[in-house]
């Protein structure tokens, strides 16, 4: 049985009037379709009801805000089902004529459309949620946020509708091909190698080329500055950013020139990439797992000669007797069978979020681990992520925070003594290595032969191990200040990010005593410490809109860290990599060590107008004092004006079809970096016996 249900519901005060021929006519019409309809199906039932209604209208009123309870200007509230509506004034306060019975429809560009019934109230706040599908509207920038169509600066924002699918292992691959001007490459194929991000070409020969990262308003330290301590562990180098869960990432902005990155002064000078992790939303709460696994093959094996080609192929130079060269012609050996592997990499994220009108929660689980197409290489990670936020004294403070946790352990392929990737060894060893010799002792399975010709030693012998531990945490306090004069705010940031690097490598005696024994072992640490306060003011006033930043920041980077290096391993049942004290001589020259700590203060500030959404202007200016440089030339100043016209906006093209968005743009602005070798400017001190 098909049921077919209509309600015709007249309103006095709506599109038609209580008249008995509309009614009649429209009545008619219901009815000849539903038997149009009943001919094409077995069994119809109809139900027409036609009500003559008493409307009874009442005054409502209400704030409209985001859910950071910021009050939203411009809001349009629409009684549905007629045209009657209001807009939200610079407050966030609305007010309208609507019935007992009543849905207000209210909207606003970047946010979720809502459907909220009146059931008698006269007073109706109203909390609207972000639209992901929409977020393009509204762009982060340098410590704010700008709707996109009153940007100046070269600004491109990917969300997570836009990213890369298929397996991300790493932030940086989100980004690949998505944005012009950015190019995304990695060191190697080997799990956690090094993503290198370049915006717009390199900057600098002498300094760092890398972006500079800011996530959730913490900016990172990527210690890839020359000099840096993550030299001495240049084996497992990895991106600052892995210790990232992809699957946390809301969305990432890219500030792409001096306009948009002067406001960053001395690391603006290589682009700028903003990242937003997921925030809780209020409403119903929602559990949510995703896992996917996925394999991985080298796509092109070597053209390498099997048993009886290379067989043939000594034949023709004449060695008949293969016995003189060590060869079993029973043997058909594929060494790249035996090195190389289907990797499986599987990843599972269990999350949940939810909260009400005043506080909201996202919390998160992730668990990583991928395999290398080489034995015994792989990356495995855990990953914890926490953010709440909430309105305190009747919504005049707003409190947010977040934490990032994760752990990574990563085993790769380098040599035990000088932190040198071994994987180029271990390729040309399968290149020489004979299909006819057994890599094998028949009697005993032992490893036979030498490296440079059975490369089954590079991944018996050789060991290197990464663990790395990361911290991220920042806590702002947001307030409101209208009371001093009207749009005014005040925020406060504070943030702190920690990781600790333990690497461990080591050769281990073998392969016919051609190799040296060695163990490595290195500690690396990073902290950082941030403390921002700034104004924030924004105010619409006739066609001119104005908005402003002033603030100050501090912020402090420290790394330390020891390499101590030993031979003569003494093997036992304990992998050396565990058991230090088994490698019993400690190498001349091996033991180092380093601290290194770097201050940052700023003082910034910008102003933004808009008139009429058709001409803008953007002004910025930040001072920085960098420690790297001189004590005679440690501050400096970096400025940029932007202007745009919003051409589509002009009377003359708001109703053509041609331009769905048509805007020039013209900017300039002065960048610096500091990425720079610490305490470079100061004079180096050795010891000396002598």
């Amino acid at each position: 049985m098909k049921k077919f249900n209509l309600n015709i519901i007249f309103q006095r005060n709506g599109l038609y009037k209580n008249d008995l021929k509309m009614k009649l006519l429209l009545l008619f019409l219901v009815v000849s379709f539903c038997t149009v309809q009943a001919s094409n199906t077995t069994a119809i039932n109809t139900v027409v009801k036609v009500n003559t209604i008493d409307v009874i209208q009442q005054s409502i009123s209400g704030i409209i805000t985001d859910t950071s309870g910021l009050p939203l200007v411009g809001a349009t509230i629409i009684i549905k089902g007629t045209l009657k509506g209001a807009t939200t004034d610079f407050d966030g306060n609305y007010t309208i004529e609507a019935a007992n019975d009543a849905v207000l429809v209210v909207s606003y560009v970047g946010f979720l459309e809502q459907e909220i019934s009146v059931d008698g109230r006269s007073t109706i706040d109203i909390t609207m949620q972000e639209d992901a599908s929409q977020l393009d509207e509204v762009i982060l920038v340098g410590y704010g946020k700008q709707k996109a169509k009153d940007v100046t600066g070269a600004v491109d924002l990917v969300t997570a509708e836009d990213f890369n699918g298929g397996v991300t292992n790493s932030p940086g691959q989100l980004l690949q091909g998505k944005v012009a001007g950015v190019n995304v490459t990695a060191s190697s194929g080997a799990p956690g190698a090094a993503i290198s991000i370049n915006i717009r070409g390199t900057s600098s020969l002498g300094a760092g080329s890398e972006p500079l990262f800011v996530v959730d308003g913490i900016p990172l330290d990527g210690g890839d500055s020359p000099g840096s301590g993550f030299g001495r562990l240049s084996a497992s180098r990895q991106s600052p950013l892995n210790f990232l869960n992809p699957a946390d990432i809301k969305s990432m902005t890219v500030l792409k020139d001096a306009s948009a990155t002067a406001i960053y002064g001395t690391r603006g000078a290589n682009g700028v990439i903003l990242i937003e992790t997921y925030k809780g939303k209020s409403g119903e709460s929602v559990l949510s797992f995703d896992t996917f696994v996925s394999s991985s093959v080298v796509a092109n094996k070597l053209d390498l000669l099997d048993g009886p080609q290379f067989l043939a192929e000594l034949a023709s130079r004449g060695a008949s007797d293969i016995t003189t060269v060590g060869r079993d012609a029973s043997n058909n050996f594929d060494y790249q069978d035996l090195v190389f592997r289907t990797a499986i990499t599987q990843n599972h994220k269990i999350s949940y979020s939810g909260g009400s009108d005043k506080t909201t929660f996202f919390a998160s689980i992730g668990y990583s681990d991928q395999e290398g197409v080489i034995e015994t290489t792989g990356l495995e990670r855990v990953t914890e992520h926490l953010s709440v936020s909430t309105s305190v004294l009747n919504d005049i403070i707003k409190i947010s925070g977040s934490i990032t946790a994760s752990q990574q352990i990563n085993e790769s392929q380098a040599t035990g003594g000088e932190g040198e990737s071994s994987v180029g060894n271990l390729l040309t060893a399968l290149v020489n290595a004979a299909p006819t010799q057994s890599p094998f002792d028949a009697a005993t399975g032992s490893l036979i032969g030498a490296p440079s010709s059975n490369p089954l030693f590079y991944l018996e012998l050789f060991r290197d191990r990464t663990e790395i531990k990361t911290f991220l945490a920042n806590l702002s306090f947001t307030t409101d200040l209208s009371f001093l004069t009207e749009g005014l705010s005040y925020k406060l940031n504070i943030g702190s990010q920690s990781s600790d690097a333990d690497r461990a490598a080591r050769v281990i005696p073998g392969g016919g005593g051609d190799l040296p024994d060695a163990l490595a072992v290195n500690r690396f640490e990073t902290s950082s410490k941030l403390i921002e306060n700034y104004l924030n003011y924004d105010r619409t006033s006739n066609n001119l809109t104005i908005s402003g930043l002033l603030g100050t920041s501090y912020q402090e980077f420290k790394e330390e860290g020891f390499q101590l290096l030993r031979d003569q391993i003494n093997t036992g049942d304990i992998d050396p990599i565990f058991n230090f004290d088994s490698a019993e001589n400690e190498i001349v020259g091996g033991l180092d060590s380093f601290r290194n700590v770097r201050k940052l203060q700023s003082y910034f500030g910008r102003v933004n107008l808009s008139l009429s959404d058709k001409y803008l202007l953007t002004a910025s200016v930040r001072v920085d004092g960098s420690s790297v440089f001189g004590v005679n030339n440690q501050f400096a100043t970096f400025s940029s004006t932007a202007l745009g016209w919003n051409i589509g906006n002009e009377d003359f093209l708001k109703d053509s079809d041609v331009f769905s968005n048509l805007k020039l743009r013209l900017g300039w602005g002065q960048t610096g970096n500091q990425a720079i070798p610490v305490k470079l400017t100061q004079a180096s001190f050795v010891t000396s016996a002598s």
